[in-house]
């Protein structure tokens, strides 16, 4: 009985921490939407495109990323 209830509670936990993480990935893939409409996106996107839609924007031509330990503005 107590193994079941140990496996229980760990189900109930990865559950909640699934939830969690869904919940985080939405807002996170909200955001970039919004970014996305601030840099002139307009056709809808899955999150890769997305991020190199605003990439494209607020990087310099050619450099697809900005150099390790830079921010971009």
């Amino acid at each position: 009985m107590t193994q079941n209830t140990t496996a229980y509670n760990l189900a109930l936990n990865l559950q909640s921490q699934l939830d969690n993480a869904k919940a985080q990935n939405e807002q996170m893939f909200q955001a970039l939407e919004r970014l996305a409409t601030k840099a002139g996106v307009t056709e809808p996107a899955g999150i890769d495109s997305l991020v190199s839609q605003i990439e494209a924007c607020i990087l310099p031509a050619g450099q697809s990323s900005p150099p390790k330990g830079e921010k971009t503005k």
